[in-house]
């Protein structure tokens, strides 16, 4: 310090003491948050879009990709989350573990893994455990992640991760997560062009901006090769259901 600067502290309320640290009750709504996801992924049935995915998945399976995008017309998610949840419903005829608890698993992983990366990106806060323990134990978080039955937490997952490594300077990381994220759901699009400009640099965009073209296009390119159209009014040109 130099002569005549005023040292600064920041203090915090007394009863807010043990949440800046990660003691026994950090460890036990982490508990409580893992005991909660695990319930809902093996005992419970989930909403209408665990039986809507095990759908799209036999038909994939029965009728490949792009004749499964021509025969149904809700079929809108991104070819490589498509394929992947086909083989869950191979492995899980092949194991008799109920689709259900195979297609929902994952995702409550992806969402243990936002929690952590909450942890990451909010490491010079004091009060990041409180956050992360907020987030574990939100609700919607829970119901989005173990009950629901679909993909939507991959977005948040994703987008953090791309964050995380965009701070640390790793563009090609940055773009790589970015891409994978658009492969399993496409809303996360919508940050792109803030994380695009967030980035210093033209060169640096770049770099991003390709990484995340590489990823998209090696996950997108087999089946738009096999018929462009059908990804593109399928996934690209879904307009939702009336509710």
């Amino acid at each position: 310090m130099q002569p005549g600067d005023a040292e600064t502290t920041v203090s915090h309320p007394k009863w807010a003491g043990w949440l800046l640290r990660p003691g026994v009750w950090f460890w036990c709504t982490m508990a409580l948050g893992a005991a909660i996801r695990l319930y809902f992924i093996f005992f419970t049935q989930g909403t209408t879009d665990v039986t809507l995915w095990q759908q799209h998945a036999g038909g994939v399976r029965d009728q490949g990709l792009i004749g499964y995008y021509h025969s149904n017309a809700l079929m809108n998610h991104p070819p490589f989350i498509g394929e992947a949840e086909s083989l869950l419903l191979r492995a899980a005829d092949a194991t008799g573990i109920p689709f259900r608890i195979l297609l929902r698993a994952p995702f409550a992983l992806i969402d243990a893994g936002t929690t952590l990366l909450l942890l990451g990106l909010l490491r010079q806060s004091p009060w990041r455990y409180a956050v992360a323990a907020c987030y574990w134990l939100n609700p919607l978080a829970m119901i989005f992640s173990a009950y629901h039955g679909n993909t939507d937490s991959a977005v948040a997952f994703f987008l953090l991760l791309c964050v995380g490594l965009l701070s640390k300077g790793n563009m090609i990381g940055a773009g790589a997560a970015m891409g994978a994220g658009l492969s399993i759901k496409l809303p996360g699009v919508l940050a792109f062009p803030a994380l695009f400009f967030f980035v210093q640099g033209w060169r640096r965009r770049l770099v991003f901006l390709f990484a995340t073209g590489i990823t998209v296009a090696f996950t997108y390119l087999p089946a738009v090769c096999l018929d462009a159209g059908a990804v593109y009014k399928n996934v690209f040109g879904y307009r939702g259901e009336i509710v």
